[in-house]
């Protein structure tokens, strides 16, 4: 979507939370592959700022988890959710 190139091109952090396999087979440029598991909020502690805006792909029956793996460790500024890779590749942007 319009709105995800624009946060993107603004440098907000694009957290990838899918699988490595799914990844791996298909991701949107400049995004962070940080599985979904036990120590994503701790790898993502890693790569963002407290006071940082970040977006997560993932899908849609995890996001409620792993916000609140996020929010334990004061990372609370979400700026979006990203259901699929499908709406970087409907705006015509390849993989």
């Amino acid at each position: 979507s319009t709105e995800l190139k624009d946060a993107m091109a603004k440098g907000i952090k694009l957290i990838d939370a899918r699988d490595k396999v799914e990844f791996a087979a298909g991701f949107i440029p400049s995004s962070y592959n940080i599985q979904g598991n036990n120590a994503f909020a701790t790898w993502a502690g890693w790569f963002i700022k407290y006071d940082e805006p970040f977006m997560l792909l993932a899908d849609e029956s995890q996001l409620n988890d792993l916000t609140r793996k996020l929010m334990r460790i004061g990372l609370d500024n979400v700026y979006g959710y990203v259901p699929s890779t499908s709406v970087w590749i409907d705006t015509g942007q390849s993989r």
